[in-house]
């Protein structure tokens, strides 16, 4: 069976001069050699002028001195952590469909730390896909990489079935465990689960490598 899967993956020009009018009319370069005639101290005095000072900063003072950037403003730590994306528990008593394999779409591959919050369901097209848990439908439609699809909510949680041949709901639709959802096309069905505030669920258990 996996023998038949499709893979995805711009000057003026110089005045002509005669070699003997510039060594006739033309004077040396005046060149300033130093005074030999001056006395020692004089020379002293020269070499012991100082330089122009230029501030850098005053390493002397102390670190409480040095204003702080206004970067560094205190913020909490639970208001940093607040905005990023927590993973949540998730447990998947069923599978949408059919599959002969289960797997990880191939962006996870890249980045290993991310939570892998989408699963890739391989198996035949016209395969039925279902519904995993007890949803109501609030999104249909068509888009880029993921193709036909069917967003549903249940309680916290918010799943998408993806790169479906066709669906069977609408939007307002409710959905027992089970209920029928659509068809898989190309092979594949990819499930996302994540919370209604865009928190992904760890599904890392269920899968197994990466998309082909």
């Amino acid at each position: 069976m996996a023998s038949s899967v499709v893979s995805f993956h711009i000057k003026e020009k110089p005045q002509t001069v005669s070699a003997a009018d510039n060594f006739i009319n033309e004077e040396p370069a005046s060149i300033t050699i130093a005074d030999s005639s001056k006395n020692d101290k004089d020379i002293d005095d020269t070499v012991s002028k100082k330089p122009a000072s230029i501030k850098i900063a005053d390493l002397d003072k102390d670190d409480e001195d040095i204003p702080e950037s206004s970067d560094a403003e205190d913020t909490p730590a639970d208001d940093l952590e607040a905005k990023e994306k927590q993973p949540v528990e998730y447990e998947l008593e069923v599978f949408p469909c059919e599959a002969y394999r289960v797997a990880f779409p191939i962006f996870y591959e890249t980045s290993p730390e991310a939570v892998k919050k989408d699963l890739m369901f391989y198996a035949n097209p016209g395969t039925k896909v279902y519904s995993v848990a007890d949803e109501i439908v609030v999104e249909t439609g068509r888009k880029g990489y993921y193709g036909k699809y069917v967003v549903t909510e249940s309680g916290n949680y918010q799943f998408q079935y993806s790169h479906l041949e066709d669906f069977s709901v609408d939007v307002g639709d409710v959905l027992n465990q089970g209920s029928l959802i659509g068809t898989v096309k190309h092979y594949m069905c990819e499930l996302r689960v994540q919370s209604k505030d865009g928190n992904p669920a760890d599904l890392s258990k269920y899968g197994k490598g990466y998309e082909w």
